[in-house]
């Protein structure tokens, strides 16, 4: 597991040991950070079930200015944590070791506002549509925020809030990459690449 690109090109990440945790596969993040390529250059970005912080961190290598990882397991508290100081960057970044749920309740109370919102939950727990409801209805989107969402490639993201739309989707393996953004977001204002 390592950078794709950016300004820490090549750097390895430190990986989970056990089966706990499943980090983004190389070639999938390298499918996202094609898509949204044109859109991270001085961007906010939230990482929810951060697991290793490997697609916030990559979007820091990238030109984001930063980053907030979100996790409730304290062996992946420990993972982003190293990987944050490994790569120097405890001052672009912060991490909250919390549900994300609640998360999104106090990132909302502190109005934090964000750019780009990764989510990648355990695959089986059927989180998917209640975490985007969340997000949808609560106040820590910008105004064209993108919501990237790496779920099993069997599942359909079909119900999600009316002010939010399916942008592209692509399958990888058992693995599907959603990108949602707003309805009331430009068309043209990023995501100009190709899966």
């Amino acid at each position: 597991m390592r950078i794709i690109a950016g300004c820490l090109k090549g750097r390895k990440l430190k990986e989970p040991k056990g089966r706990n945790i499943r980090p983004t596969a190389d070639r999938v993040k390298e499918a996202v950070f094609s898509i949204i390529a044109f859109d991270i250059q001085g961007k906010r970005v939230l990482d929810l079930f951060a697991g290793t912080g490997n697609l916030g961190l990559e979007a820091l290598s990238r030109g984001a200015n930063y980053s907030v990882f979100v996790d409730s397991s304290r062996e992946a508290l420990t993972l982003v944590k190293g990987n944050i100081k490994l790569l120097g960057l405890e001052d672009r970044s912060d991490v909250l070791f919390m549900d994300a749920f609640k998360s999104i309740e106090y990132l909302d109370r502190n109005r934090d506002k964000f750019d780009i919102i990764f989510i990648d939950p355990p695959y089986r727990e059927g989180l998917y549509e209640d975490i985007i409801k969340k997000i949808a209805v609560s106040g820590i989107m910008n105004e064209e925020c993108i919501v990237v969402i790496e779920h099993p490639s069997d599942m359909k993201l079909e119900k999600h809030p009316d002010d939010m739309k399916m942008y592209k989707q692509k399958k990888y393996g058992n693995t599907k990459i959603t990108i949602m953004k707003r309805t009331d977001s430009d068309e043209n204002s990023c995501l100009s690449g190709q899966f």
